[in-house]
Formats: C-alpha cells, sequence, structure tokens
C-alpha cells in the first residue's frame, strides 16, 4: 500500500543504522506493497528494541575484526535463542580524515596529535573505536550517528572518527579502511513464515537490489539474502 495508509499488519518496523534502508524500504513497498518504517538506532539499541518487541528487525554489526560469527554471538548474548540473521551486506568501516591531516595510516593517525570525534557505546562504530584507541583517552565529544562524524569532520570541528565509506564520499572527506564488516538483520526466527518478512527477504536477493547495493561505495553484496539460525 504505497498510500500512507497502511495497516499494522501490512507494516515491518526496522531499528537501523544502514545508510541505504531507505533504499530497501522503497523497493519493499514498490515489489510487495508493504511498509518498511526505520529507526534509527545503533546495533545495541536495535538489538534491545527487538528484545522488547517494539520492531520486528535489529540491523547489526558487532562482529569483530578477529570473530567473524560476532554478530550472532552479540544477538544471542542480547536476546537468546529464537531468533535468526538474515544477512543484508559486508560494508567497509574505517577512519574518517580531515583534509589538513597529514597521516596516511591508521597507525600513523594513532601517534598523531589529532581531534577525534567518537561514537556513542553500544554502536559497531564504538567498536571499532574501541579497538583502535586501546587505552588511549577516548573522545569527549560523540557523534550519533556515521553521518554525524563525517560531518564533524567536513566542518572542522574535529580531524578524525570512525566511519563506514559511503559517509566519507557523501562528505567529500578522505576514508582509511580499517576492516570489512557484515551488516545483518534479526528477526525472530517464529517470523518465518509472515509475508511480509518473506517479501522483505524476496528483495534482499533480489538481482535488483544486489545490483543496486554493489554500485555503492564500500558494498558488498555477494551473501545478501542468506539466513541463518542463532542456535
Amino acid at each position: 500500500n504505497l498510500s500512507g495508509d497502511a495497516l499494522p499488519e501490512e507494516t515491518l518496523v526496522m531499528a537501523s543504522c544502514d545508510p541505504v534502508t531507505g533504499l530497501l524500504a522503497n523497493e519493499f513497498a514498490r515489489s510487495s506493497g508493504f511498509r518498511l518504517l526505520v529507526l534509527q538506532r545503533s546495533s545495541t539499541e536495535a538489538l534491545d528494541l527487538l528484545g522488547r518487541g517494539f520492531v520486528h528487525l535489529a540491523g547489526v554489526h558487532l562482529a569483530t575484526a578477529k570473530d567473524g560469527d560476532g554478530n550472532a554471538l552479540a544477538a544471542r548474548n542480547a536476546l537468546g535463542t529464537g531468533y535468526s540473521l538474515l544477512k543484508s551486506a559486508t560494508w567497509q568501516e574505517g577512519l574518517a580524515v580531515g583534509s589538513g591531516v597529514a597521516g596516511s595510516s591508521t597507525q600513523s593517525l594513532l601517534h598523531a596529535r589529532v581531534r577525534w570525534v567518537g561514537r556513542e557505546p553500544g554502536s559497531g562504530a564504538r567498536q571499532c573505536q574501541d579497538e583502535l584507541l586501546h587505552d588511549r583517552p577516548h573522545p569527549r565529544r560523540l557523534a550519533k550517528d556515521h553521518r554525524g562524524v563525517a560531518e564533524a569532520i567536513r566542518c572542522g570541528w574535529a580531524d578524525v572518527g570512525v566511519c563506514v565509506r559511503i559517509f566519507c564520499e557523501e562528505a567529500g572527506v578522505r576514508f582509511i579502511q580499517v576492516r570489512e564488516e557484515a551488516y545483518d538483520l534479526c528477526f525472530p526466527t517464529r517470523l518465518e513464515s509472515d509475508p511480509r518478512l518473506r517479501a522483505l527477504i524476496q528483495v534482499v536477493r533480489s538481482a535488483k537490489y544486489r545490483r543496486w547495493l554493489s554500485e555503492l561505495p564500500g558494498y558488498d553484496c555477494r551473501s545478501a539474502g542468506e539466513t541463518v539460525r542463532i542456535e
């Protein structure tokens, strides 16, 4: 129903920090007639909302550089069993760097006198930030999302911050890749037969949507559409 009058039973609600959820929502509505409402939340906040039954899906990117199964582990720790992951994409996460900063590698920036903008606890970017900074002092100024990091650096309020590549491209700031991260959608396994979820999975698996994602900076969709049960 594209008229804006979709009923609750025609609507999925998702908490996510993925910058291209609008693309998914538009294609979902066009191809199925259902509606996808997206709440911008960090990974931990999204899992909390899912566990309390306020959303149908939670976007998660909490896998560490050493643990590729980190999303499943984070979901299991937060929610227990009875949930599944729908693989959405792999994206590049790294450092957004200001134009006046000379460093060209992660290590050089860690030892340089630069102003960091941080991310809030519970976000995937904060996890990456903590792995980089270790016991170094953490930034006092925090951005709420990836776009906030890129904009702070573009406007000269900070020199360095953890961000996904697509927002660095959007803001026109330099990007130094740190790692690739799996971005998955967590949902209650009992919803597998729900026509709304089946329609969403069909969109994520479609050639058109995968082609669109692959054309975005830093996105890889080769595993998009795979589902994994959290045991």
